[in-house]
């Protein structure tokens, strides 16, 4: 059977999803979930593999997958497939001790709780979900949603508690979200347990898009931020369960804003604000300058203070960090313009050589950890908005030219 089933491992795409392995009689007798279902199928046809896998892959005829968005969405579907199917393998190798539940429970606002299956009974339940085959992984993936759709996990109502305070939970304790509200971010948790994420993302434009209309902008970008973390959450702790890969997924900042100076001997100077909004770029907040300041030898540090003072007299949303193209003298430049304006707003700057290869990287706050590629992909898109937004200036001005030589 193994020669069958690695013919069949080598048609499997190299993205997340479930794959499910079958008998002869193609009884479904295991699931699992997958960050790249190729890779992870092909560890159970390795000649090393222990007693358990390998009666199971001598039972098995046939592997089937179903391809999901995410690792996170992979998580949740194993589990409502296990529940449904009750696969043999998934039973004879996983018991009560390492099974876990999520539950919603029965409460005027609910909490949510992972517990195991001989505790269950201490809780009244609105809802559960499971068993996922690992407590640890079910944790991280509640980590990540929780900064999408913030929910109340304190049995104690009497004083705000520690998640409100640092904006994981909305704060039914501390009276600052009414019940209807506080449903909502209950029920679209509900739905991405039950994989029902693309429809929760039209729900919310959908949303967004009236509060646009009725010029409620405020709340129309908090739904919007909110739509950009659920497209792009990252989920790579579900792939690599250590504590610095989690580390990793907060270095995507909410509001990158990475900046860029284009002139040629100073003339036409133009600068440029690109935005990342949790590691996508956001180009409805793009924003361009036509520089003033005049001196007869070009100066990008000059320009650059103008570029970012002219920004934050604007009442535009504070960016989480902002990342300058440039070495230490524009990253000392910026620090000066945000101190005179009093904003605390950690600054990075990386520094390229004259064919724009190398990446040195320098810090405001050397404790300002953003993903590398992320960097990188920002300063090359600020760096093409701005030569953009030159070229158009100066195709302008040479038309401008020539109608007026037209003239004479």
């Amino acid at each position: 059977m193994t020669s069958s089933l690695k013919s069949q491992q080598k048609n499997l795409p190299r993205k997340p999803g479930v794959y499910f392995f079958k008998d002869a009689l193609g009884k479904i007798i295991y699931i699992g979930k997958a960050t790249i279902l190729k890779t992870r199928v092909a560890s159970y046809l390795r000649s090393d593999i222990d007693k358990k896998t390998f009666q199971l892959v001598q039972n098995a005829s046939k592997i089937d997958h179903i391809i999901t968005p995410s690792a996170l969405e992979a998580l949740f579907l194993e589990a409502e497939l296990i529940k449904k199917h009750k696969p043999k393998y998934n039973i004879k190798q996983k018991d009560d001790k390492t099974n876990v539940y999520l539950i919603i429970t029965d409460e005027t606002f609910p909490r949510l709780e992972i517990t195991r299956p001989t505790n269950l009974h201490k809780y009244k339940i609105k809802e559960s979900f499971g068993p996922f085959q690992s407590k640890k992984e079910l944790e991280q993936a509640l980590k990540i949603l929780r900064r999408i759709f913030p929910y109340h996990s304190d049995k104690n109502m009497k004083k705000p508690c520690f998640h409100h305070q640092i904006k994981l939970c909305p704060g039914p304790c501390a009276n600052a979200i009414s019940k209807t509200e506080y449903l909502k971010n209950i029920n679209n948790l509900k739905a991405i347990f039950k994989g029902k994420k693309t429809r929760i993302i039209q729900q919310l434009t959908r949303r967004m898009k009236k509060l646009s209309q009725a010029k409620k902008f405020e709340k129309a970008a908090i739904l919007r931020d909110t739509l950009y973390a659920l497209k792009t959450h990252r989920d790579i702790t579900l792939a690599k369960k250590t504590t610095k890969d989690f580390k990793v997924i907060q270095n995507i900042p909410k509001r990158l804003e990475a900046y860029d100076i284009s002139n040629i001997a100073g003339k036409l100077a133009v600068g440029s604000m690109v935005v990342y909004t949790y590691g996508r770029a956001d180009k409805i907040e793009y924003r361009k300058f036509k520089i003033k300041y005049q001196e007869e030898k070009p100066n990008d540090i000059a320009m650059l203070k103008e570029v970012l003072n002219r920004r934050f007299r604007n009442n535009w949303q504070r960016p989480s960090v902002i990342f300058i193209d440039g070495g230490i003298g524009q990253i000392r430049a910026a620090i000066e313009v945000l101190r005179s304006l009093n904003l605390k707003i950690p600054v990075i700057s990386a520094a390229k050589g004259p064919d724009r290869k190398g990446f040195r990287i320098f810090k405001s706050h050397q404790n300002t950890n953003i993903d590398r590629n992320l960097l990188k992909e920002a300063s090359a898109e600020a760096h093409r908005f701005a030569i953009a937004y030159h070229r158009h200036l100066r195709n302008k001005n040479f038309i401008s030219q020539k109608t007026e030589r037209r003239g004479k």
